[in-house]
């Protein structure tokens, strides 16, 4: 498993200042008391002939943590106010990023909250915020138990989105961002890197990022182009999960206990979303079961769900056993269901599905409430909103059928 990625901010300018900024950095990166991180700091990443800000960018948008020094030289400085922006962006729809604030020469309150974004962004850090000075042990206590969600949000998936919307005219994605119903939207000046602004305005904020994306593509839908509009659907599709409801579903199969989720609409929505939300695209196998309920006709969906189409059927069976990658057998919302079959499949059936292949995930749709007659099924928790799951897929069947009208 990768290590907690530690960005720092910083305007190192004065000998002491650099003595501590040097201090920070080596104690982290060498830290061996339990937990290391992954630190990054321009002046140790960055050579000579690379774009630095487009690598600050990069890492700003993957890092677990970022520790803010601030010094007398850091409230004067242009970088640094934009670091914080953009972090305090990314920590309004990312709650697991973590935010350290360091105050140095003897820096004020005052000071602070008289600084666009940086005040935001102490509170964001504590919200009693107090300037003080910490220790670089002070900032590894800080970091300690710093977790690696199964899936960030908005790690590679800002980058991805940027990517894909760079080669839009600066105007044009300007426009688009002014726009878009963002609540936390900073004005950065990013100068080419509108782009990063533009994907955290439509990201940031999971309950909205299907919305946003709808607005979007009516505006600038036929620069963006058919296929990539695709893409952006795809990597948007999954934020409205709870983060915590997904991180209930990618434990669920060390525990062995089928999964119920109280809602109605169709597995390639609400359980794709919550699959990729959970493990990432590509990093599990969506398998729907429609109306089957014996062993043998599960088996069968499950084999052509998985491998070329060519393999036979005894290195499937191995595939299926053997695979560590997650299989999440879905089967259908109430209103899919046939008439003459029970909704709930038989108890017994899950168990031998479980022990025949372990890394399968039972995911179970209820529709308004999870009943509480079966103690061998387990509600997700947290529940989720029906009324907002709707609201979502209809936001996702409007991008859709945008898409298809280009």
């Amino acid at each position: 498993m990768r290590r907690p990625k530690v960005f720092i901010s910083h305007s190192s300018k004065t000998p002491e200042g650099i003595t501590f900024l040097e201090q920070v950095y080596t104690a982290l990166d060498r830290h061996g008391g339990g937990q290391s991180f992954d630190v990054f700091l321009d002046r140790e990443e960055i050579h000579t002939g690379e774009e630095w800000h487009k690598k600050i960018l990069q890492n700003l948008c993957t890092c677990d943590a970022v520790v803010i020094l601030l010094s007398k030289a850091a409230l004067n400085s242009h970088w640094v106010r934009q670091e914080a922006a953009f972090s305090a962006m990314r920590r309004y729809g990312d709650l697991a990023l973590k935010l350290v604030v360091v105050t140095l020469d003897d820096v004020t309150a005052q000071e602070i909250q008289a600084c666009p974004y940086l005040g935001g962004v102490a509170r964001l850090h504590d919200l009693q915020f107090a300037p003080k000075h910490k220790t670089p042990e002070d900032i590894i206590e800080e970091l300690a138990g710093l977790t690696i969600r199964p899936y960030s949000p908005l790690g590679d998936l800002l980058l991805k989105m940027s990517e894909t919307l760079e080669y839009i005219k600066p105007a044009t994605l300007e426009r688009a961002i002014r726009l878009l119903d963002c609540d936390c939207v900073a004005t950065l000046n990013w100068n080419t890197h509108l782009a990063h602004t533009l994907a955290l305005s439509v990201a940031s904020e999971q309950y909205k990022a299907l919305k946003n994306l709808s607005a979007l593509m009516k505006d600038i839908g036929h620069v963006v182009g058919q296929e990539k509009a695709r893409t952006l659907l795809h990597m948007v599709k999954h934020l409205w999960v709870n983060p915590d409801a997904a991180t209930h579903l990618s434990n669920a199969h060390t525990q062995r206990i089928p999964i119920t989720v109280n809602g109605f609409n169709p597995e390639d929505f609400t359980a794709g979303s919550y699959a990729d939300r959970a493990w990432g695209k590509g990093n599990h196998w969506l398998v729907p079961v429609g109306n089957c309920r014996d062993m043998g006709s599960i088996e069968e969906v499950m084999r052509q769900s998985v491998g070329l189409q060519t393999m036979p059927q005894r290195y499937k069976d191995k595939l299926l056993k053997t695979t560590s990658e997650p299989i999440l057998l879905v089967f259908p919302a109430p209103d899919e269901v046939a008439p003459d079959i029970d909704l709930l499949p038989d108890e017994n059936l899950l168990k031998d599905i479980m022990g025949k292949y372990p890394t399968t995930v039972i995911f179970i749709p209820v529709g308004e409430t999870s009943p509480d007659c079966r103690p061998d099924l387990q509600p997700i928790e947290p529940a989720l909103d029906v009324a907002m799951e709707d609201e979502q897929y209809l936001n996702y069947c409007k991008v859709k059928q945008y898409i298809e009208s280009m």
